[in-house]
């Protein structure tokens, strides 16, 4: 096989950008895993290579609300039934265990489905479990509401639990949380407010520990926080 074959191949494949970048960050994570030893500013060009027409064709994210959910699908998670969004009839959401996009109004069939929109057949659905959303999601009720601008917003690079050198970069938002800033630039793909205008979000005032939630047209975004 050589760099004809593979372009080849790409060529005749039918384009999904969702899917695309998911795999893609799924390989630099491996290959991260590999060389420990380089820093956040040996893989930024790396990742912008890999990714800038990737992350350009986020315009599908944008305007499909579908494809906005499927940014947080799991990839290749343990937890098979991550790995594919989930339709409850009403809404439409995916999940990677650390966050998670629910949009509304989206109507299809209750059921599972793959990266390419098509509804799962499964023999085994019944030990298929999506998590429960409505636990998960903050209570507007029980939240305070924030203001941010993701441009302003502190970064901080944060090791990552497993002992191979990881390290994630998060930024720290005004009510005293730290997010991964790669997960709330997903949630914030579509946004009114664009790249650099501000977002409001809402976070329980009184636990750190507890996740965010960002809300806009049909969309609504929840994302754990990191470790400090």
């Amino acid at each position: 096989m050589n760099i004809n074959d593979i372009a080849t191949a790409a060529a005749r494949r039918t384009p999904n950008k969702a899917a695309d970048k998911a795999e893609t960050i799924r390989i630099l994570r491996a290959l991260m895993e590999q060389d420990t030893e380089r820093g956040a500013d040996f893989w930024a060009p790396v990742y912008r290579f890999m990714l800038g027409n990737l992350t350009q064709g986020a315009s599908a994210a944008k305007k499909d609300p579908a494809a906005w959910a499927w940014l947080a699908v799991g990839v290749k998670d343990v937890r098979y039934y991550l790995n594919s969004a989930y339709s409850d009839g009403a809404r439409f959401m995916a999940t990677d265990g650390h966050r998670q996009h629910i949009v509304k109004d989206v109507i299809r069939p209750a059921g599972w489905y793959d990266k390419a929109g098509e509804r799962l057949t499964l023999a085994d659905e019944e030990s298929w479990s999506f998590p429960d959303v409505d636990r998960i999601l903050p209570a507007l009720d029980k939240c305070a509401t924030y203001t941010a601008v993701l441009s302003d917003l502190e970064a901080v690079e944060v090791p990552s639990h497993a002992k191979n050198g990881r390290k994630w970069l998060g930024v720290n938002l005004p009510c005293g949380r730290r997010v991964n800033r790669g997960y709330l630039v997903d949630a914030l793909t579509g946004h009114p407010a664009g790249d650099n205008g501000a977002f409001t979000y809402h976070a329980a005032p009184d636990c750190e520990d507890t996740p965010i939630r960002i809300d806009y047209a049909d969309r609504v975004a929840v994302i754990m926080p990191m470790r400090k």
